[in-house]
């Protein structure tokens, strides 16, 4: 048998993540060997990811479908958080009713963020430590509440935010950093209520500016915010969209090279975006509620 290139201290790991993992209860063994043919580079990711799905799908704990959803709310190089994921997915989805991914995704995603800033360190960077997606939600949200130490912030924020659109039927704007995203979410794109207090849902609006620097400068990735200002027009969206929030939409847009800073449209090119719930819209939709709002996309 080949010698395995792992100390004890990661076998013991894996035989924890496994143990305590009811998605793989009916084969362990199995899923154990992939992931360490997977480390010792016996076999692909592309291999892994096939088997895994295999292995999964015939243990019929989870369809294909919402499997895939798993998969991509995992953005690690061996999926190590997919045992934590998968659990929180079993004990939280509901006979008959839709899982809420978005908010699991955005969740893990953020968490992940606030880990590979520095802001969650030590044992708390380990999504194993959380009993619950409840427990990590609230370490998210505690964290995202504790704004960071900064040398100056403008105290004219008009000049930090661009106007694209504004009219009497919608308002689209780009903040251009940090503080003015916060000055946005807290004013004119407040639209739901937490503790009492009027915010924004969406995270790089929070105090803390770790997901704002993550997806600005390491993503290059910037926003454009976006809402309706008359009934009918929100009353279009509604239509559009059913079952969305669709006070507000916020876009990512990839700051490409050669675009023009002083064009009258949005810059860059349309990724996606989210509802004023947070939830993810495809590139279509977020095209869709733009071009409602008036602008040429």
């Amino acid at each position: 048998m080949k010698n395995l290139s792992i100390n004890n201290l990661m076998f013991e790991s894996f035989v924890h993540h496994f143990r305590s993992n009811t998605l793989f209860e009916q084969n362990k063994m199995q899923q154990l060997q992939l992931q360490l043919q997977l480390r010792n580079k016996e076999i692909t990711r592309a291999e892994y990811d096939e088997r895994l799905m295999q292995n999964l799908l015939q243990a019929n704990k989870i369809n294909q479908d919402d499997f895939e959803k798993i998969m991509q709310i995992d953005n690690s190089k061996e999926y190590r958080r997919l045992p934590w994921i998968s659990r929180q997915y079993l004990k939280t989805k509901t006979p008959g009713n839709a899982f809420d991914f978005d908010e699991l995704r955005n969740t893990v995603t953020e968490f992940i963020a606030l880990v590979k800033s520095g802001d969650v360190t030590g044992k708390a960077a380990n999504i194993e430590m959380y009993p619950s997606f409840e427990a990590l939600q609230q370490k998210v949200h505690e964290i995202n509440q504790q704004p960071k130490q900064v040398k100056s912030i403008p105290s004219n924020l008009q000049q930090d935010v661009v106007v694209y659109l504004d009219n009497k039927d919608a308002l689209v704007v780009a903040p251009l950093n940090h503080a003015a995203s916060r000055e946005l979410g807290m004013s004119k794109f407040a639209h739901r209520v937490k503790d009492g207090v009027k915010d924004c849902a969406w995270c790089i609006t929070y105090k803390n500016d770790t997901h704002w620097k993550s997806f600005f400068d390491n993503d290059l990735v910037t926003f454009y915010f976006a809402k309706p200002k008359t009934p009918q027009k929100l009353q279009q969206l509604q239509q559009a969209f059913p079952g969305r929030n669709v006070q507000s939409c916020a876009v990512l847009v990839d700051i490409a090279p050669g675009t023009d800073p002083e064009s009258e449209n949005p810059d860059g090119v349309i990724r996606d975006g989210f509802d004023a719930d947070d939830k993810k819209m495809t590139k279509e939709e977020t095209k869709k509620y733009l071009q409602i709002l008036g602008v040429d996309v």
